[in-house]
């Protein structure tokens, strides 16, 4: 192969490989995970958390019942 033909070769492919990436769309945006398969852990976690908070909240609310009770002046 001359070096006019394998210049000419070269030249195809490099065209040839730099058209094959024009006109590709931007690729779709990951669905919400509440779509997938992974919704039900999802879920579990956020019932999870919402079920700690309440304990937490009622927790706090009978530590703050026994603060006051005790902070109440003693009646003889």
């Amino acid at each position: 192969m001359s070096r006019l033909q394998h210049s000419l070769v070269v030249a195809i492919l490099l065209a040839t490989i730099d058209l094959a990436g024009c006109g590709k769309s931007e690729p779709k945006p990951p669905p919400k995970v509440e779509d997938t398969v992974f919704r039900d852990l999802v879920a579990a976690q956020d019932k999870i958390k919402k079920d700690t908070e309440k304990a937490m909240a009622e927790r706090k609310e009978k530590l703050d019942d026994a603060l006051k009770k005790s902070e109440e002046p003693a009646t003889p």
